[in-house]
C-alpha cells in the first residue's frame, strides 16, 4: 500500500540524513562529486529501521571505498 512505501522513504531519506557526513568527509577527502540514487526493491515492510538504516551505512562506506580507490 501506499502507506507503507511512503513510511519506507521516510525511514531511507532519515537513515541518510543521519549517516551523510561519513560520506561527505570521503568525498571531499577525494575532492570528487559523484550522483547516486537508492532504491529499494523488496517487500513492504519486510525490513525494520534498524536494518534499514545498517543497510545505508554499508552502502554510504561501499561508496567511498570505490570513490577513494579510483
Amino acid at each position: 500500500m501506499a502507506v507503507d512505501r511512503n513510511l519506507i522513504k521516510r525511514q531511507i531519506r532519515e537513515a541518510y540524513r543521519k549517516n551523510k557526513q561519513l560520506f561527505y568527509e570521503g568525498l571531499i577527502q577525494s575532492q570528487k562529486k559523484i550522483v547516486f540514487c537508492i532504491a529499494y526493491q523488496g517487500k513492504v515492510n519486510q525490513l525494520s529501521y534498524l536494518e534499514i538504516e545498517d543497510a545505508i551505512v554499508k552502502i554510504l562506506k561501499r561508496i567511498n571505498y570505490e570513490v577513494a580507490a579510483n
